[in-house]
């Protein structure tokens, strides 16, 4: 405890010499910090980044049907299912409702506002609104012709859509996801970024707009009826002109839960629901990034740090041998002397190593955010805790080699420095008193 307590007050003796040693190691292990976390880093903040753009799903079966769901939901080869569920259509944007699996698993949310929680209530993409000539005005009244799929019972089954116009309030505007998002029918693995949706022909409409089920319910009901109005009128007309509605809504799986194995995970599929397209999310698995660390230049920031260190040290050690030297001249023995040395090393290299952390991981945020990550991106910092503990160890080394050097030194050094210049004095005293004899 006396050598505690003497290691603390010559610590605190010297409060400018230890301020500014600690100062100094802190920001050169800032710097090493920095260096190291950057690749980690921005691989973390690039696999977020593209889990919130591009969503997390991994599997995608457009346009299922009624007779296709149920089988589809109750198989055992997958883990998450979010279904989409598209009711109709607004140019060639789609409209209807998503659940809570596919919001998680697309990462869709509101820039602003919120999700529909009532039948007279709608969110929609900014794209959209951009395209209706709407601004973005959260509480307005937005009237909104949707198109719902229907055929004539001709030869060729023409299309002849219904269109039913409706009035909702705007209470959000959704996160862009429907221009964003893109698959191809490449397995995770083969995926090199170049894939789009419209690869081997795989197509499906996303919603840009969100109802509630209920409104989207009477929607399909209002094209019902006018679909019978206009059967009705074609009748009274004479005519064998006939339109019906197609299946609605059509719905969209998007899954998680594939095997490594392409084939025998769409043998599965097939097995399950038939022979239907299906299609890989193109995007958030092309072209995996993986954190490696460059031998050379590893090896040069501890190389660094360790300069960093002896320099430190470098610049303090005359004082350091003065100042063991005098406590040896009072009587401290060897042992009490290693006691202080150490406890004085690690009063000052704890707080320089938390410190160094905390401003390494400050300054790696920044460095991030200011040149690489300028937008609404969220910047997550890696550490590399394995990699840090080694230059602490290549720190510890600096530390250590230099208090040896200064202890084995000041070990060397006569205790006869006071009187050394008591002579001196003497020598002063002594010559004028000879002259004066």
């Amino acid at each position: 405890m006396e050598c505690l307590k003497l290691a603390w007050q010559s610590v605190c003796g010297k409060k400018r010499s230890s301020v500014l040693m600690s100062v100094i190691l802190a920001i050169s292990f800032a710097f090493a910090v920095i260096t190291l976390s950057v690749s980690g880093s921005m691989i973390k903040t690039n696999d977020v980044f593209r889990k919130t753009t591009y969503g997390e799903w991994q599997l995608i079966l457009p346009g299922i049907n009624s007779k296709l769901k149920g089988a589809a939901a109750n198989s055992d080869w997958l883990d998450e299912l979010g279904v989409m569920n598209v009711y109709g259509t607004i140019g060639e944007d789609g409209i209807g409702t998503v659940d809570e699996t596919l919001k998680k698993l697309g990462h869709i949310t509101v820039n602003e506002g919120r999700f529909p929680e009532s039948d007279g209530e709608i969110a929609m993409e900014a794209d959209l609104l951009s395209k209706l000539g709407i601004d973005y005005t959260l509480g307005q009244d937005v009237t909104l012709s949707v198109s719902i799929a229907a055929r004539e019972n001709s030869a060729l089954g023409t299309s002849h859509p219904v269109n039913v116009v409706g009035t909702y309030q705007l209470v959000g505007i959704i996160k862009e996801y429907t221009d964003v998002w893109t698959w191809a029918t490449k397995p995770v693995y083969e995926l090199d970024g170049t894939s789009s949706r419209a690869e081997g022909g795989i197509s499906a409409t996303l919603c840009s707009a969100l109802l509630t089920e209920n409104a989207c319910a009477e929607i399909v009901r209002q094209a019902q009826l006018q679909a019978e109005a206009f059967n009705n009128a074609e009748k009274e007309q004479g005519s064998d002109l006939r339109i019906k509605l197609c299946d609605a809504p059509t719905t969209n799986f998007f899954c998680t839960g594939f095997d490594t194995d392409k084939t025998n995970f769409i043998a599965r599929v097939y097995q399950t629901v038939g022979s239907v397209p299906l299609a890989f999310n193109a995007t958030k698995f092309a072209q995996q990034e993986t954190q490696t660390y460059n031998i050379f230049f590893t090896a040069l920031i501890f190389a660094v740090t360790l300069l960093a260190v002896v320099c430190v040290n470098i610049m303090q050690m005359q004082k350091q041998i003065r100042q063991i030297a005098l406590f040896r001249s009072i009587g401290i023995t060897k042992r009490q002397l290693r006691q202080m040395q150490i406890f004085e090393m690690l009063f000052i290299c704890i707080p320089s190593v938390a410190l160094g952390i905390l401003f390494g991981a400050g300054g790696t945020w920044l460095l991030l955010r200011t040149a690489l990550f300028k937008n609404s991106a969220e910047i997550l910092v890696d550490i590399p805790f394995k990699q840090v503990g080694l230059a602490v160890l290549c720190w510890l080394f600096g530390i250590i080699l230099m208090r040896l050097i200064v202890f084995q030194t000041a070990l060397h050094q006569p205790l006869t420095g006071r009187l050394h210049i008591a002579r001196k004095k003497a020598r002063r005293i002594a010559c004028p008193a000879e002259q004066i004899g």
